[in-house]
């Protein structure tokens, strides 16, 4: 400890003792090997179904325990009672949790997570897997159940299913990319089978 507050106060990183290049008392490689290292033992948390923060069992659909979980709850709770965003605690300029520019930031990942889940269920690119349908565009493209049992769930998992379809080793059992006009036709005009009417027709695009 005698050692890094000498580090410092000499204008030194006070963990690998380099110049400093920066303010703080750790320099620009000392900070990103930091935060590689927190990155990588929170994504390890995670895929074991642990509390990203203390390491605890974590809570069913979620990356952290029960007792962070009531944390993150009243602490948004009373930033919102102050009027205060969740994100960035600047003044709310809308109702809800986060203000604007921060809903655009979470938009922004959320489109990050639905097109790698999407790549990883279409091995590529995502297009619709309905059969004859050339539609690629991300922004009509949606998730969907394969034995259309979204409904049973949707009611057990809280999780999106962006979330669902990345943590999951054999997605494409389970889930599939469809178009929206194909996954509406599936449902409204498919019969018992609920297959896609212009299934194996050139169509979409």
């Amino acid at each position: 400890m005698r050692r890094w507050e000498d580090r410092v106060r000499a204008g030194q990183c006070g963990n690998c003792g380099k110049p400093q290049d920066r303010e703080g008392p750790l320099c620009s490689g000392c900070v990103r090997k930091q935060r590689d290292w927190q990155r990588n033992d929170r994504e390890s948390k995670r895929r074991s179904g642990l509390c990203i923060y203390c390491g605890q069992q974590a809570v069913d659909s979620k990356n952290v325990c029960r007792r962070h979980l009531e944390k993150e709850r009243d602490r948004v709770q009373r930033l919102r009672d102050s009027g205060l965003c969740a994100g960035c605690q600047f003044p709310l300029d809308r109702d809800g949790k986060y203000c604007k520019s921060c809903c655009a930031v979470r938009r922004a990942k959320a489109t990050g997570k639905k097109n790698e889940a999407m790549r990883k269920l279409c091995g590529g690119a995502p297009r619709c897997q309905c059969p004859g349908c050339r539609t690629t565009a991300i922004e009509f493209l949606t998730f969907d159940h394969v034995r259309s049992d979204g409904h049973r769930e949707t009611a057990s998992q809280r999780a999106s299913m962006a979330k669902r379809i990345l943590s999951a080793d054999r997605p494409q059992d389970r889930y599939r990319v469809l178009c929206w006009n194909c996954n509406s036709a599936r449902d409204k005009h498919g019969g018992p089978e609920k297959r896609c009417p212009y299934e194996n027709h050139p169509h979409g695009g």
